[in-house]
């Protein structure tokens, strides 16, 4: 009667970690999406996590973008970038997970540099125009 209820026991542990096994595993849910980015030839496509973040996978894509050797060059900080879904309009926030969206495929921008009109002077262009022309005072 012991050896009996010492094999339940252990049958009975064998399958809450199995059933412990099965729910980490569907937690780590791994997606295939395809990423378009903007100025390339064409889309790449990576596996990663459904509950890895915006930003992380903006970051995988840049370093795989990178390591392929692939044109245009871009900087590696994914703050320089924005991931768009392909059906909706807006960016994706780069706090959430990845696979909330329900896409699969999506076009990372870089985003527009912002230019402050005041502080932008063409260079060589000062007040005095008679300075600006350096050949004038040559032939007077």
């Amino acid at each position: 009667m012991v050896g009996k209820n010492s094999t339940d026991q252990q049958q009975k542990k064998k399958k809450k970690e199995e059933d412990d096994d099965k729910n980490k595993r569907s937690e780590l849910t791994k997606l295939l999406i395809t990423v378009n980015v903007a100025g390339s030839t064409g889309p790449l496509r990576l596996v990663v996590n459904e509950n890895d973040i915006v930003s992380d996978v903006i970051h995988i894509t840049l370093k795989s973008f990178a390591r392929l050797g692939r044109l245009p060059l871009l900087p590696s900080d994914p703050n320089y970038f924005l991931l768009y879904s392909s059906l909706k309009l807006h960016a994706l926030n780069p706090k959430e997970a990845i696979g909330c969206c329900g896409e699969r495929n999506f076009i990372l921008w870089k985003k527009e540099a912002k230019v402050d009109v005041k502080e932008t002077r063409i260079p060589g262009k000062d007040d005095n125009p008679k300075q600006n022309c350096c050949w004038t005072s040559k032939w007077r």
